[in-house]
């Protein structure tokens, strides 16, 4: 707005400018229009692109928040019918366009299970993370399941549908 309103101060400074100097009259208004102009118009395209830079912000924040909302509604239908007594929560992590992984945050006791247990509740990352997957290539986020704070299974580099036991 700040910047178009420069750009026609600028403009009509240098009309001004033209008709002031056919009919040999002062430039000094015409100059100070423009000068203002060109203050208006510069002052209007620095505080245009940091308004543009808040919005992709915001708009990158509200994807974040509307896929973690899907995944939490996701993972809470899920356990609400299955057996994940130890899952607490599931977060996503992203970049700057697309998500990156899946966390499965579960009780410590997951760490005490046998490998066919963590296999089920590495199924419930693929499920939520299945959600997200591109209709496209059909390739599901990294997932990783945590026991507490310690990262106990997560999926393979090449095949995310695939656990990779950790605690071994």
């Amino acid at each position: 707005m700040l910047m178009g309103i420069g750009l026609l101060a600028v403009i009509i400074g240098l009309i001004m400018l033209i008709i002031a100097a056919f009919r040999k009259k002062k430039l000094r208004t015409s100059l100070l229009v423009m000068l203002v102009g060109f203050v208006l118009f510069i002052v209007g395209t620095i505080t245009g692109a940091r308004d543009a830079s808040n919005e992709i912000k915001q708009e990158e924040t509200s994807k974040v928040a509307k896929d973690n909302k899907k995944a939490t509604k996701e993972f809470n239908e899920i356990t609400a019918h299955g057996n994940y007594g130890l899952a607490n929560k599931v977060e996503l992590l992203h970049d700057s366009t697309k998500i990156t992984g899946l966390e499965l945050h579960c009780d410590e006791g997951l760490a005490n299970v046998d490998s066919k247990t963590l296999q089920h509740y590495f199924s419930l990352g693929v499920q939520v993370a299945s959600v997200f997957s591109t209709s496209k290539d059909w390739k599901l986020p990294n997932i990783q399941v945590f026991a507490g704070s310690k990262m106990i299974a997560r999926s393979d580099y090449t095949n995310h549908a695939t656990m990779i036991d950790s605690r071994k």
